[in-house]
């Protein structure tokens, strides 16, 4: 048991390094990117927040087993992701911080830090969940759960088109 806790915590880890090192926005010194510059850092973003919403849902799951996972070791594997989230975004930001205001660039950069916000959002119904003890309000925030895990995976689907096409 031990051994999975820690195998699952050195995964969560090297993920978080990884969306560190790799996805941390390039610092370009005028304030355009090519095309291919742009769909690369775009992918790296989606395929960031594809990894961290498959974790909420890994811990999702994790709630609702029988028996569930002790919450203690929820919250805390809640509050490592949600600190990803937070580098992410802060990356995210201040890529959109280099696009000029009306642009495509910053369409899709919108669009994915949208994808984000719904995530982090899931992760907060996640915590509501946790913590709920009657059935009623369980139920409620589950379908928000859900409705916020299909709306991260839409807006993600939806970015993923767009600069497919472009």
């Amino acid at each position: 048991m031990r051994n999975a806790i820690k195998s699952k915590l050195s995964l969560l880890l090297l993920l978080s390094i990884m969306i560190y090192c790799f996805i941390y926005p390039p610092l370009f010194s005028s304030n355009t990117v090519t095309p291919a510059e742009h769909k690369n850092i775009i992918t790296q973003y989606i395929a960031s927040i594809r990894i961290l919403h498959n974790q909420v849902f890994s811990l999702f799951e994790n709630a609702i087993s029988v028996p569930p996972e002790d919450s203690t070791l929820l919250e805390s594997k809640i509050t490592f992701i949600y600190r990803q989230i937070e580098q992410l975004d802060r990356n995210i930001s201040s890529y959109l911080d280099t696009l000029p205001r009306l642009s495509t660039e910053r369409r899709d950069t919108l669009i994915t830090m949208d994808a984000l916000h719904f995530l982090e959002n899931s992760l907060y119904q996640l915590t509501e969940f946790i913590r709920a003890t009657d059935s009623a309000t369980r139920t409620q925030l589950l379908g928000d759960f859900y409705f916020l895990r299909t709306a991260t995976a839409d807006a993600l689907n939806r970015v993923e088109n767009i600069i497919l096409r472009e």
